[in-house]
């Protein structure tokens, strides 16, 4: 079934689902309307997920305002006494429906986990080929790329139920999702500024939307996760072993401010607003400077000159900081002069 490559790839809660989404250009305004501001959803000693867009809802399927995705969950466990697995899969594939499947990957020939570690993820089922006795699905190889991936059927099967078997009161679930073909989103200019006046103040968004989900307490919001992400480094200098030396925070850096500069096309491109080419100058500047954040982490890692590259990352961080402020100062500025902003 057809797949569009995500915007936003960093976890698979997200590029599972946008994967789908985005097939229908209709959505693109939805996207820019949801992924502005940025939170610590967990704290980092916890978790390398630690850093996290905010939408209010922790999964993108159960937020109420996303007319574009037909969801049905089930659980895996119920599911198995009606049917076989890998007919039941196959049988939602005939039926036009992706299937996001939690499962065990350790069974996964492509997982970087593949008989090393039992650890539960997701992928998205999105078709098969019974010639090959394989299906294709959606998750991060080895390369450590969101891509499509074909695996055998016995394979995936086994890894569901055994990802359902971790689970300690065996509730597994799987989401079958249909694209609404119908759906549309009329950009909201209002949300998207009080984000980004959020964003840019370090302000806690669930004061202004208190009827999602509290965040944890303690959890930063906006600018403020900069400070977060310098002690990050410093606890990874430090060696400390509370925390995971990961790159996932700051690829999520990174991709945030590829929505950001991908909002401003969008608005030059759909809502004829004129965006002068500072702007646009200043946020491919934020996006090339978070990129080589990211990747100046990648040698850091695999290099014997570990504090000198750390030192480039403090300097880097603290320049995408000021870079990244001029430019969103600019971007509220064109929104409060394209529209009526309360």
């Amino acid at each position: 079934m057809p797949i569009q490559m995500p915007s936003v790839a960093g976890y698979k809660r997200y590029a599972h689902l946008l994967a789908i989404m985005e097939n229908n250009p209709a959505a693109t305004p939805w996207v820019y309307n949801h992924f502005l501001q940025l939170h610590t959803e967990r704290a980092m000693e916890q978790d390398i997920h630690w850093l996290s867009f905010y939408m209010g809802e922790y999964f993108m399927f159960r937020h109420t305002n996303n007319p574009f995705l037909y969801y049905q969950e089930v659980e895996v466990s119920f599911m198995s006494t009606m049917m076989e697995m890998d007919e039941f899969l196959k049988l939602c594939i005939d039926r036009g429906q992706y299937v996001y499947i939690e499962c065990d990957c350790f069974y996964l020939l492509h997982s970087i986990s593949f008989e090393k570690v039992h650890r539960r993820s997701q992928v998205l089922v999105i078709g098969y080929d019974c010639a090959d006795g394989q299906f294709i699905v959606m998750d991060y190889s080895t390369r450590n790329h969101y891509e499509a991936i074909e695996i055998s059927m016995s394979q995936l099967v086994t890894a569901v139920k055994s990802g359902c078997a971790i689970d300690a009161n065996n509730r597994s679930k799987m989401l079958l999702i249909q694209p609404e073909k119908d759906a549309a989103y009329p950009f909201n200019f209002e949300l998207a500024y009080h984000l980004l006046d959020d964003y840019l103040h370090g302000r806690n968004t669930y004061d202004r939307f208190p009827v999602f989900r509290k965040p944890r307490e303690n959890a930063v919001f906006g600018v403020q996760v900069y400070d977060e992400l310098r002690r990050h480094i410093e606890l990874m200098r430090a060696r400390d072993s509370r925390v995971r030396p990961s790159l996932l925070p700051y690829h999520i850096l990174w991709e945030h401010k590829k929505c950001l500069s991908g909002l401003v096309e969008y608005l030059a491109a759909n809502k004829d607003i004129e965006v002068q080419s500072e702007l646009r100058n200043q946020l491919s500047s934020v996006v090339k400077q978070a990129l080589l954040l990211r990747n100046s982490l990648v040698r850091s890692f695999i290099s014997d000159q570990n504090e000198k590259l750390i030192h480039n990352i403090d300097r880097r961080l603290d320049q995408l900081q000021e870079e990244e402020t001029a430019a969103i100062e600019q971007l509220l500025l064109l929104l409060r002069q394209s529209s009526v902003i309360g």
